[in-house]
């Protein structure tokens, strides 16, 4: 019965555009798609955002999900399970990275906070444009296709314009002279936003 109701509310929300309509989605299936992201990233506040991102996707989805007669609980299983797969190796990244930072900053090679001192420097000989695309990247750690709908672009060449504008600040560091490989400069470039907040 549910499964029905489910499909014909989402077609009343395409042919409608009604609220009403895609809320009664929302509400059937808010606990399927909670619980299924809660057991993949054991937070209820990032199974919250995960949730709240499958639903977004179904309504920019709705229309082609309508025409193909999916069955709208089982899709959302599908994408919840996905987008919270996607959050928890999104975590395991950034942990990972912050450690090679770490790691390198306690190195003998160089000192972590005279190296970001350096980058700041650094960053004022790039562009505008080019400071934009590092700092999305590392600061704000979006991955290339967001970055692609930013700027008008396809993820491909986003990468593409972040690997120059990293080169092209290696090539600044080494001129102050500080030798530094593209792998380490990238890692040092997560340290802009300073140490990462605690989970409570």
């Amino acid at each position: 019965m549910v499964r029905f109701e489910t499909e014909r509310w989402l077609a009343d929300f395409v042919g409608s555009r009604s609220e009403e309509a895609f809320a009664k989605v929302v509400v059937a299936h808010s606990g399927l798609v909670m619980a299924t992201g809660l057991r993949k990233v054991g937070s209820r506040a990032v199974a919250e955002e995960v949730m709240q991102e499958v639903f977004v996707l179904l309504a920019k989805k709705a229309n082609a999900l309508v025409k193909g007669e999916v069955v709208v609980s089982a899709w959302l299983y599908r994408q919840s399970c996905r987008l919270a797969a996607n959050r928890v190796r999104g975590e395991v990244r950034r942990k990972r990275r912050e450690e090679e930072y770490v790691e390198m900053g306690e190195s003998g090679n160089s000192n972590g906070n005279v190296m970001i001192e350096e980058i700041d420097a650094a960053l004022g000989k790039l562009t505008e444009k080019e400071r934009e695309l590092v700092i999305c990247r590392y600061v704000e750690e979006r991955d290339f296709a967001e970055m692609g709908r930013r700027f008008g672009i396809s993820g491909e060449a986003a990468r593409k314009k972040v690997a120059r504008a990293v080169e092209k600040l290696r090539g600044v560091l080494e001129k102050r002279g500080v030798g530094v490989s593209g792998s380490a400069l990238a890692v040092a470039l997560l340290g802009l936003s300073g140490p990462k907040a605690s989970a409570a």
